[in-house]
């Protein structure tokens, strides 16, 4: 009996752990849906959400394999549990592998995943589509990145486990050094795959195909269908590092630097586009990080402080701190388009402003007169800039929320009491509740912080 090569163990050992098995992981158990089927080949979609009525962000889950093999087993149990506790569904799917698919309609079966999600997710699962985060690893990672691009409307959010931002380079077009041994011959590979379609197949034999491929330089050939050397155009719609706009969704990226399958340059490479493009985003390099880092689960120092970034990142864009964020936006919105009307929109009944002298005015239609007065005279020629990036949002409870905003009010003005002001740098602080299902502000009260 052939002994499995240590490579193809520790992926098979590392996807075995990462997956806990599709049934039940212990804390809750997927429903199954098809989300596209393809000639006679049903594309699943195995959907995780904890009890209650309320309408959720998602986490679309893609599963790495370098596009051979892999399945839709996964997040690891403890990332899913977190996932799910933040209050996101999770939504991990099939797509169709390679060599037998190519990678055009590996990009399709992504884009038709999404698709999916935003127009069959809210009556099926209380999926909100307009806070999508595709969140992939390795392969996935990559494919989270395409979708960046690929997908319209864009994802909200996008996070890559140390994926790649090119499918052309040296490091996949020719070969890998750290892959030739043991070596894998061309009968032994090629026996594993055919030409049916599949989402998933034979482990062993599909991580040798893998192997021969990294070994011979002919993972491009294979997976794209097109050598880089004879067709280099063919590869520019695959590469997301030839594709980043100012358009492109906020991007977090995670990666080791010490990662000998997937180099760690490839996401330095992502993230020098991205500030090119002026994206918000962020690199996390994992110190002496190999690839599939995470493997070693939250318990780990390393890997859970890592995570904890994913989930805030998360929460910015898509979770519910977005929502308070938004509602804030909105305040600053009206306040600087006089546009009172809309107040109740966004505020509470008994909303209160607290001015910087101390006072206040309790109660939406109060504090709507005040406003309307104080922006028809001498706040009527100015202009209040929050400072987005810096704004800090922090959850007294799960409904209740404190935002600090820092913001210049732009212009000349001149207060009832006298004093002259003029570019004036403050601190607005609100006090945001959910109510009814949405984040509504209670209270504002802004500060001076000096000229």
């Amino acid at each position: 009996m052939r002994s499995i090569p240590l490579f193809a163990l520790g992926l098979i050992l590392c996807c075995i752990a990462a997956s806990g098995g599709r049934a039940d992981d212990g804390y809750t158990k997927p429903t199954t849906s098809t989300y596209k089927t393809v000639g006679e080949l049903p594309l699943k979609a195995d959907v995780y959400r904890l009890p209650g009525d309320d309408v959720r962000p998602v986490v679309v889950w893609v599963h790495g394999g370098g596009l051979i093999f892999g399945n839709r087993d996964g997040p690891s149990p403890d990332q899913r549990k977190r996932y799910l506790d933040a209050g996101y569904v999770v939504v991990s799917i099939d797509y169709r592998l390679a060599p037998e698919t190519k990678l055009a309609g590996i990009v399709e079966d992504i884009r038709d995943a999404v698709t999916w999600v935003r127009t069959k997710g809210p009556e099926l699962y209380k999926i909100d589509p307009k806070r999508v985060a595709v969140v992939g690893h390795s392969a996935g990672g990559y494919l989270a990145l395409v979708a960046g691009y690929a997908v319209e409307p864009r994802p909200q959010a996008v996070v890559a486990f140390y994926g790649y931002g090119d499918v052309d380079g040296d490091w996949y077009a020719k070969p890998d050094p750290g892959f030739l041994m043991p070596l894998v011959t061309r009968e032994a590979a090629y026996k594993a795959v055919g030409t049916k379609e599949i989402v998933e197949g034979d482990w062993k034999g599909r991580t040798d195909f893998y192997r021969y491929c990294r070994q011979n330089g002919l993972w491009p050939q294979e997976v794209v269908g097109h050598d880089p050397a004879k067709q280099p155009k063919e590869f520019d719609r695959f590469c997301p590092v030839r594709n980043v706009t100012r358009g492109y969704p906020p991007t977090l990226l995670l990666h080791g630097d010490a990662d000998t399958d997937v180099p760690h340059r490839q996401s330095v490479a992502v993230a020098a586009e991205l500030k090119r493009a002026g994206v918000e985003h962020e690199l996390i390099t994992m110190k002496g990080g190999g690839h599939l880092f995470d493997r070693k689960g939250l318990q780990d120092r390393d890997v859970s402080a890592a995570f904890v970034r994913v989930e805030k990142f998360l929460a910015k864009h898509v979770g519910e701190e977005k929502l308070v964020r938004e509602a804030v936006r909105r305040f600053y919105d009206t306040f600087n388009a006089h546009d009172w009307a809309k107040l109740a929109e966004f505020t509470t009944e008994d909303f209160t402003h607290i001015d910087p002298g101390g006072g206040w005015t309790r109660g939406r239609e109060a504090v709507l007169k005040l406003l309307a007065q104080a922006h028809s005279t001498f706040l009527k020629d100015v202009q209040d800039v929050p400072d987005e990036d810096k704004t800090e949002v922090r959850f007294a409870t799960a409904g209740v929320a404190v935002v600090t905003v820092p913001s210049t009010v732009k212009g000349t003005f001149t207060t009832p009491d006298g004093k002259k002001h003029e570019n004036e740098r403050q601190i607005r602080t609100f006090v945001v509740v959910r109510r009814g299902g949405k984040w509504l502000i209670m209270q504002d009260q802004n500060t001076a912080r000096g000229g």
